[in-house]
């Protein structure tokens, strides 16, 4: 399955590189210069399930949607990018901080995870349509998921928005899988085993 495709977000998915590109251009001019970037999306999505048989059989993919955020189109130095920070799209909602203005020019850019690596596959730093950060000690789950992203051990991983967070979802050759991330490492279980040992915890704050 290309989730890519079934979630339709092929355009959406051009915008964020190239807004992650040009944020790190403004931000990281040195990691700018480094030849054969690449950047691998963990994206958030939310879930209008709650029913373990869905979750189980995989047709809750079929209820999936994505999370955007609402920044300004200008990509700005991080001391002036905190507004921006306050602005997002939960599915087919959309969330406003009271304590700020909107900016006169939004986009929406999706809301994820970004891995970036160099061009053998390291881990070299983290961000998403916000900001970038460059990493020098970072998570080793993380930096093992960026290596299985590259050597195309995976085809598409994402958190379900409201679920606990060290879990995510991967999809490799039409198959799911859970990961669980911990400081020291990742750890990968078989769906339906998963489901059942942990399907209560994982979903349990899951949004409708």
């Amino acid at each position: 399955m290309n989730m890519i495709e079934i979630l339709n977000v092929e355009q959406d998915i051009i915008n964020l590189e190239n807004r992650i590109k040009n944020v790190i251009k403004k931000n990281h001019p040195n990691l700018a210069n480094i030849q054969g970037l690449q950047q691998f999306h963990i994206l958030t999505l939310s879930a209008n399930s709650k029913n373990k048989e869905d979750y189980l059989n995989g047709s809750f993919l079929d209820q999936i949607i994505p999370d955007y955020w609402l920044l300004s189109s200008k990509v700005k130095k991080y001391k002036s990018l905190q507004r921006s920070f306050l602005y997002r799209i939960i599915g087919p909602r959309f969330y406003l901080n009271r304590y700020s203005k909107p900016p006169v020019k939004r986009q929406k850019y999706l809301v994820t995870n970004t891995l970036i690596t160099d061009s053998i596959g390291n881990l070299i730093a983290v961000g998403d349509a916000r900001l970038v950060q460059v990493l020098y000690d970072f998570n080793p789950s993380y930096a093992k998921l960026a290596k299985m992203f590259f050597n195309k051990e995976i085809d598409f991983a994402f958190y379900l928005d409201g679920s606990a967070g060290r879990y995510m979802v991967g999809i490799k050759n039409d198959r799911l899988y859970a990961f669980m991330t911990t400081k020291t490492h990742l750890n990968i279980y078989i769906w339906e085993e998963f489901i059942e040992c942990c399907f209560n915890e994982w979903v349990g704050n899951v949004s409708n």
